[in-house]
């Protein structure tokens, strides 16, 4: 053995985990996840000014990368293993977008995405993505 944990994850089979953290440990843990994704959406224009706008759709993902923890009931610890994670997704997507002025190509736009798959494959914990953020975007009309 490398200094790599085995785990047994029910209907995972044993996994090699990355790393493991027991409860009460102190230290601060940032998940971080890469996507590559394709949003498919429909806007709407709203106002005779159409200086308001909304949006809705879906956003297929491939997960690239992640260090996310999942926890295993059976030995009461935290892993790290990507072989846990499901790396096709799909997002419900929306936001709002606003532009300063009729005739200004900038706008800026609250964007939301909720993961539909579970984030875990099979039986693994159930967790779902959700993320929020701001975009500004200039059109080149």
């Amino acid at each position: 053995n490398s200094g790599n944990t085995f785990v047994q994850f029910r209907d995972y089979g044993v996994i090699n985990a990355a790393a493991s953290f027991s409860r009460g440990d102190t230290a601060t843990y940032k998940t971080n996840c890469h996507f590559l994704q394709v949003p498919i959406l429909f806007e709407q224009v709203v106002g005779k000014k159409q200086l308001f706008s909304y949006n809705a759709g879906v956003t297929p993902s491939l997960l690239l990368s992640s260090n996310a923890l999942a926890y295993n009931k059976n030995d009461g610890r935290y892993y790290r293993s990507a072989e846990m994670h499901r790396n096709a997704q799909l997002f419900l997507s929306g936001g709002f977008n606003w532009k300063t002025s009729i005739k200004s190509k900038l706008s800026i736009s609250p964007e939301f995405n909720y993961g539909i798959l579970n984030f875990f494959k099979k039986d693994g914990p159930q967790q779902h993505l959700f993320t929020g953020g701001l975009k500004l975007r200039w059109m080149m009309q």
